[in-house]
């Protein structure tokens, strides 16, 4: 061995992609330890706008209906950021 020591990335689903779920999807696709497996949101279209011109192909967009699909992925099992709306003054 090299000493070296390959992590396992850890696969997250991002539930809601407003304002602060666009900030977690930026931090996990940047981040090498983790790779974003699923965005479920009400507005697929623009979730999937948002997925295509950051270049995350291992993601998949999700409506409400089918969040299960991330829920039951074992690769997601420990890792799923809920993200709820922002309210500004």
């Amino acid at each position: 061995m090299d000493g070296h020591c390959i992590a396992k990335r850890e696969g997250v689903a991002i539930f809601g992609m407003g304002r602060a779920g666009n900030i977690h999807f930026r931090n996990l696709i940047a981040n090498k330890r983790a790779v974003l497996l699923y965005v479920v949101d009400l507005d697929a279209e623009r979730a999937s706008a948002v997925v295509k011109e950051n270049h995350a192909t291992e993601c998949k967009v999700l409506s409400p209906d089918q969040q299960d699909m991330a829920f039951q992925d074992s690769r997601c099992m420990s890792d799923i950021a809920v993200t709820a709306k922002t309210y500004s003054i």
